[in-house]
């Protein structure tokens, strides 16, 4: 999972790039097989005017080649990155689901090796 941090109008800040690098890692680090690129841009639409002004967008690129977009405002930029990146998991899971149960989910890893050892033997029937 490649991650991309993109900022308008904010203060780049190392900690705020650590910060939204750990919380990427902890909200979508279990779909990372899944995940081929994320894109967190954060921009303060308002300048320096003051309100509910900074903007959190999060765009998810998966594997199977689809893209999910979520997007979250707030006056602190840590509680919209928290949001947008909470509701971006969500989605993912939902994505994920409505895969499996159309058969458009290609398997990763652990998924595949359970479900080649987890086979039901075919029972072998000879004519006589």
């Amino acid at each position: 999972m490649k991650l991309q941090l993109n900022t308008r109008g904010v203060a780049e800040d190392p900690t705020l790039a650590d910060y939204v690098e750990r919380r990427a890692q902890f909200a979508l680090g279990r779909f990372s097989p899944r995940l081929r690129h994320v894109l967190v841009m954060l921009e303060d639409e308002n300048g320096p005017k003051g309100g509910k002004d900074l903007r959190c967008r999060v765009e998810l690129k998966l594997e199977a080649g689809d893209s999910l977009h979520v997007e979250e405002g707030d006056t602190h930029c840590r509680v919209a990155v928290d949001r947008a990146l909470d509701r971006a998991a969500r989605n993912l899971v939902r994505h994920l689901e409505r895969l499996r149960e159309e058969g458009r989910l290609l398997q990763t890893g652990r998924e595949a090796v359970l479900k080649a050892t987890c086979r039901p033997s075919v029972p072998v029937l000879f004519w006589i």
